[in-house]
């Protein structure tokens, strides 16, 4: 038990890194955002200049990272599961973290990180994802927060250097994380003139760490296209890319509820110190809630309101922590650990069916399932395209699927969303369509919701049908 207690933060890295790699292992291949990020990496493996060549539309290290994974270990969906299951397990030890941090006794923070594990769990369905990754960078910043006075040299030093990380990992929520942390010191040190300097010190940290990221965009050439793809198809994206699930109102419910509980508990209940953590909790939660704009779907809101689902374990604590018995606390986790144990052999059960290592290493899709037909479809349509002497563009969301064999590109076209278009959107990406003369498009028969009806229309009623392949209608462009 003693071991058990010494070594709890890996043997709690270890198990959830475990379930992680049954439940995400059991997924068949999707032209979904598993696909769009790996095929943004696996280009840059392949000589091909993130920006420049691939229309990546979030700042740069979740890209960065995968490529050095790729680079050392293999360039394959083998690889890139294990980079999903290495964040999500860090995540989860974070949350576990974050628990023992605000006194709560080991046995009980266990017991709370697995009924949050429990909640988000399906989120590794998703892939290795720069929004999960963003949110371990915050969660590490909620721990930091709370295991420093934010007067002191090391979170100075350590939040500027979180706040950079969250940037340059998805720079919306990185503006979230920072207003919320320069609100939560702001209100926890009022009558301390200090403050403005020491947020200063952190402002000038990320400004310096940035500077460098951008001199080394600038030495490699794409610096005009980091901006231009990260930055100045914002508006673009914010605006055509709403879509809501009825069933996130479930999720935003538990935010809601979180919050009035901790205004609650913090006025009538809370000690000095459960003061302290309730505020550093809101200030940073209540701002993450905006990730679900503008896309408010499950994956979304699962990630926007985790802070406040870690932060009402610890609500929870407060109120019934000292009824919880151990045998209660047992009880609890013998249960939580059988479910898991349970979904954990229906996916084992799936992946012995499917057998997502059926082809060799250097395959790009080994590590993951590709269905008889799925293989047939990528086999014929590929053919086509060699056939057509490679001048034929696929300008559908799946693209991937078949672009990621044969190691071919043709920059923002691979992924034609829109916001995704960079400055002139719409009408740039119209106007390389017409400039592609002697080419074929392939589209899909109805248009996926986030590609431009505008383009597919002007195709459909300016260009000739030649045919169809697998699913795709073929255009010829004079």
């Amino acid at each position: 038990m003693e071991k058990i207690k010494k070594y709890d933060n890996l043997l709690v890295w270890i198990g959830i890194a475990i379930f992680s790699a049954v439940i995400i292992f059991q997924v068949p291949v999707s032209a979904e955002d598993e696909l769009w990020n790996f095929q943004n990496i696996y280009k840059m493996v392949n000589g091909y200049t993130i920006y420049q060549d691939a229309n990546v539309i979030i700042t740069p290290i979740f890209f960065l990272i995968g490529e050095i994974l790729f680079k050392i270990l293999g360039a394959n969906y083998f690889i890139y599961r294990l980079f999903d299951v290495c964040i999500y397990s860090t995540m989860i030890l974070i949350v576990y973290n974050i628990l023992k941090q605000v006194k709560i006794e080991k046995r009980r923070a266990f017991m709370y990180t697995l009924i949050v594990h429990y909640f988000i769990y399906t989120i590794i369905t998703g892939g290795a994802n720069y929004n999960t990754l963003a949110l371990t960078f915050v969660l590490l910043g909620v721990y930091i927060s709370l295991k420093y006075q934010p007067n002191t040299k090391q979170f100075i030093l350590l939040n500027g250097i979180v706040m950079y990380l969250i940037i340059f990992t998805k720079q919306n929520i990185g503006a979230y994380y920072c207003i919320g942390s320069i609100f939560m010191q702001w209100f926890m040190r009022k009558k301390d003139n200090q403050k403005y300097l020491d947020i200063l010190k952190q402002i000038a940290i990320v400004i310096v760490l940035s500077l460098l990221t951008l001199g080394i965009f600038f030495i490699n050439g794409n610096l005009i296209d980091f901006i231009n793809y990260a930055f100045l198809g914002i508006g673009e994206f914010g605006s055509n890319n709403v879509a809501i699930e009825i069933m996130c109102m479930v999720h935003l419910t538990v935010a809601i509820i979180t919050i009035i509980c901790a205004v609650f508990i913090q006025k009538k209940i809370a000690n000095e110190e459960q003061k302290r953590n309730i505020s550093i909790f809101l200030c940073i939660g209540i701002p993450m809630l905006l990730i679900i704009y503008p896309i408010i779907n499950a994956f979304h809101t699962m990630l926007a309101i985790l802070v406040l689902v870690v932060f009402l374990m610890y609500l929870a604590d407060i109120v019934i922590g000292n009824f919880l018995t151990t045998k209660r606390m047992n009880i609890v986790i013998g249960f939580m650990v059988l479910i898991f144990t349970l979904l954990g052999l229906k996916s084992g059960i799936i992946i012995i069916k499917n057998n997502p290592f059926m082809t060799n290493y250097q395959n790009p899709y080994y590590g993951v399932f590709v269905s008889e037909e799925t293989n047939k479809k990528i086999n014929n349509v590929n053919q086509y395209i060699k056939e057509n002497k490679e001048k034929v563009i696929i300008f559908s969301k799946e693209a991937a699927l078949y672009n990621i064999d044969e190691k071919r590109n043709n920059g923002a076209m691979d992924l034609p969303f829109l916001g995704n278009l960079g400055y002139g959107g719409e009408e740039k990406m119209l106007e390389d369509v017409k400039s592609k003369g002697g080419y074929q498009i392939l589209l899909t028969k109805e248009n996926y919701w986030q590609e431009s009806k505008k383009i597919t229309d002007y195709i459909k009623e300016n260009y000739t049908k030649i045919g169809e392949i697998e699913e795709f209608e073929i255009y010829q462009i004079p």
